[in-house]
C-alpha cells in the first residue's frame, strides 16, 4: 500500500489502478449503459433463400461496445425440422444518427429432425459475422446488414428494428 515503505513500483501500480478505475466510474457512457432490444427478418442463403427471425437483447456500456444474446431461426417457422441458434455476441457501432455495425457471435446451433416419425435434437456449434448500418430514431432504430457463418459456408442478410429500452439514446 502507499503507506509501507519500500518500493516505489507498488505505490506507482496503486496510484496507476486509482487513476483509472477512477477515470472509468466517471465516464458518463459507463454510468448510463443502454439496454437494447431488437428483433429482424431476413434470409440465408447456401442453395436457395431460407426465411429466418431474430431477436436480439443486448447491453451498450460505452456508448459503441454492446456484448448481446442472440437467438435466430435457421429456417422458415414451422417447417420440419425445426432448427435454431443461441449465441452470445460481441457488437460495436459507431457514434451518431446514421451509424455503422459490426458483430461476431459464436454459440450452438440445434436442429429437431424427425426420421420416421421421432424427434432427434442434434447441436453443433455456430459462428456468425456481420457488417451492417442503422439510423437511430431517438430510442428507436432501423437497420439492415449481412453476414454469414463460416462454419455452414452461408451468408445471411437482415433488416432489424429495435429499441433503446433504457439509458440515453444518444
Amino acid at each position: 500500500m502507499i503507506g509501507r515503505g519500500g518500493c516505489g513500483i507498488e505505490t506507482d501500480m496503486n496510484a496507476r489502478l486509482m487513476v483509472l478505475l477512477g477515470a472509468l466510474s466517471a465516464s458518463p457512457a459507463l454510468a448510463t449503459p443502454r439496454l437494447e432490444l431488437e428483433v429482424g427478418a431476413g434470409a440465408w442463403a447456401l442453395k436457395a433463400f431460407t426465411p429466418n427471425l431474430s431477436g436480439r437483447v443486448g447491453l451498450d456500456l460505452f456508448g459503441w461496445f454492446t456484448p448481446s444474446l442472440r437467438v435466430m431461426t435457421l429456417n422458415a417457422l414451422g417447417s420440419d425440422p425445426t432448427a435454431l441458434s443461441i449465441l452470445a455476441e460481441a457488437r460495436a457501432h459507431s457514434k451518431g444518427i446514421f451509424q455503422v455495425t459490426g458483430g461476431v457471435a459464436v454459440g450452438f446451433a440445434t436442429a429437431t429432425v424427425s426420421p420416421d416419425g421421432s424427434s432427434v435434437a442434434r447441436a453443433a456449434p455456430a459462428l456468425l459475422g456481420d457488417l451492417g448500418v442503422r439510423v437511430m430514431l431517438g430510442p428507436v432504430f432501423i437497420g439492415a446488414g449481412v453476414g454469414g457463418n463460416p462454419l455452414a459456408l452461408t451468408w445471411q442478410a437482415m433488416v432489424n428494428v429495435g429499441v433503446v429500452a433504457f439509458g440515453s439514446s444518444d
